[in-house]
C-alpha cells in the first residue's frame, strides 16, 4: 500500500498541537512500518535541515511537486491519503482517512470569529462526507462528531495521543542548568505554569482571575508559555488592569526542549481550559511528573482521569481553591506528581503509531 500524508503542519515556525501529532506519528510510523510506502506532502521546497522532519525510514519519500499545479500527480501515486487537514480532499477513488482533533467551531464557536466559524464548518463537513475512516484522539471528540456531524460510530477510531521525547524529569543537575534558563525569562523559584495558546477556549481570563485572588494567599507567579492567539489581546489586558504584571510572566512561544524546564520547575500546572479535542499539555506534564489541575469537562477529565485535581472552568473560587491546595500541601502535591507518572504511561506515540497503521489497513481492504 502506498499512503499519502500531508505534513504541512510540521513545517510552521511554531509548531502546535496538530503539528506535534503529526510529526510524532511520523516518526513512529517509520519505526515500526517498513513494509508500506510513504509519501509525505508539503508545499515547501527544498527542506532544510532544521524543518525537516527526521524521518529516517527507507521507505519514506517527500513529495513537494508542484502540487497546486498538479496534485495528480501525488494523488495518482497513492491508495490511501490520510491528513489532520480539511482543505485537501482526493479524487474519488482514493481511500480517505482523516484525523479530527477537535470540533471547536461546533462546540465552541465563540473561540473563534464569525467568518471562521462558517468557513470551517463548511470545509469540515465536506471533508468528513468524503472520508472513509475517521481517527479522533478522546472519546470525546468522537461523541462530538457523531453528534454535530452524525458521522457513523462505527467508521470512527478512537486513537490517543502520547507525549513527546522531549518530556521527560529532569536531574537535579539538570534542574540547576534550567533555572538559569527560566531566570532569563523573569521567572523566580516558585511559579504556577500555564502551556497553550493564548486564546478564549483556553479559559486565561477565569485562570487569571483566580490567580489574583491568591496573589496574598501565595507568592507564586503565574508563568504562561505560548504564542498569542484570535481574541489574546484581552488576556494581556487584565493582567494590566488587575496589576499583575510584576506576578504573570509571558514567555511566548518556546521550543519543547524548553518547555520542558517550565514543567520540571513549577509548583504546579493549571489547564483550565472549556474545549479540548485531547489536551496535549496534560499527558506532557504528566510524563515530567507535573501535579496537574484541569477541566471536568471534555476530553480534559477523560485524560486527567482520576490523576489530576478536576475543576470546573466556569468557577474562579473553584480554580483558586484547587491552585491553593496543590501547592500548599506537600502531601498532595506528591501524591499528584506520582499519579501523573503513573497515568502518563497510559498514553504511548508508539502505541498510537501501531493502532494508526492498522486502521489504515483496515481501511484500504474494504471494497
Amino acid at each position: 500500500m502506498v499512503i499519502g500524508i500531508d505534513i504541512r503542519s510540521t513545517l510552521k515556525p511554531q509548531m502546535t498541537g496538530v503539528g506535534q501529532y503529526t510529526y510524532n506519528l511520523l516518526k513512529n510510523l517509520s519505526r515500526i512500518d517498513h513494509h508500506h510506502r510513504y509519501l509525505l506532502y508539503s508545499r515547501i521546497r527544498p527542506f532544510s535541515k532544521k524543518r525537516n522532519p527526521k524521518i529516517r525510514g527507507k521507505n519514506f519519500y517527500f513529495f513537494t511537486e508542484r502540487f497546486r499545479q498538479r496534485p495528480h500527480l501525488f494523488f495518482s501515486k497513492i491508495d490511501l491519503y490520510h491528513s489532520s487537514s480539511y482543505d485537501l480532499i482526493p479524487p474519488q477513488g482514493k481511500k480517505f482517512v482523516i484525523t479530527v482533533h477537535d470540533v471547536i467551531v461546533k462546540a465552541y464557536p465563540e473561540g473563534h470569529s464569525l467568518e471562521t466559524v462558517e468557513r470551517i464548518n463548511k470545509i469540515m463537513a465536506s471533508a468528513l462526507e468524503r472520508a472513509e475512516g475517521i481517527i479522533t484522539v478522546s472519546e470525546s471528540t468522537k461523541k462530538d462528531v457523531v453528534k454535530y456531524f452524525g458521522f457513523p460510530e462505527n467508521k470512527i477510531k478512537v486513537i490517543h495521543l502520547g507525549a513527546g521525547e522531549e518530556f521527560f524529569p529532569l536531574t537535579e543537575e539538570e534542574k540547576g542548568r534550567a533555572k538559569s534558563l527560566l531566570k532569563n525569562c523573569g521567572v523566580r523559584d516558585k511559579f504556577i505554569l500555564f502551556v497553550g495558546t493564548i486564546e478564549p477556549r483556553k479559559n486565561l481570563k477565569n485562570l487569571l482571575s483566580a490567580f489574583n485572588n491568591l496573589k496574598i494567599e501565595i507568592t507564586h507567579q503565574l508563568v504562561i508559555v505560548g504564542m498569542k492567539g484570535w481574541g489574546g489581546d484581552e488576556v494581556y489586558s487584565l493582567v494590566e488592569k488587575l496589576g499583575l504584571r510584576d506576578r504573570v510572566v509571558f514567555t511566548g512561544y518556546l521550543p519543547q526542549k524548553e518547555v520542558n524546564f517550565f514543567y520540571n520547575l513549577c509548583d504546579c500546572f493549571v489547564y483550565p481550559s472549556f474545549y479540548e479535542g485531547f489536551g496535549l499539555p496534560i499527558i506532557e506534564a504528566m510524563q515530567v511528573g507535573c501535579p496537574v489541575i484541569t477541566s471536568n469537562t471534555s476530553s480534559c477529565a477523560e485524560i486527567g482521569e482520576n490523576s489530576a485535581i478536576l475543576i470546573e472552568p466556569d468557577s474562579v473560587d473553584s480554580i483558586a481553591e484547587a491552585i491553593f491546595k496543590v501547592v500548599k500541601d506537600k502531601d498532595l502535591n506528591q501524591q499528584l506528581r506520582e499519579k501523573s507518572l503513573r497515568r502518563a504511561k497510559d498514553f504511548s506515540w508508539e502505541i498510537a503509531a501501531e493502532k494508526t497503521l492498522h486502521f489504515f489497513e483496515d481501511i484500504y481492504r474494504i471494497k
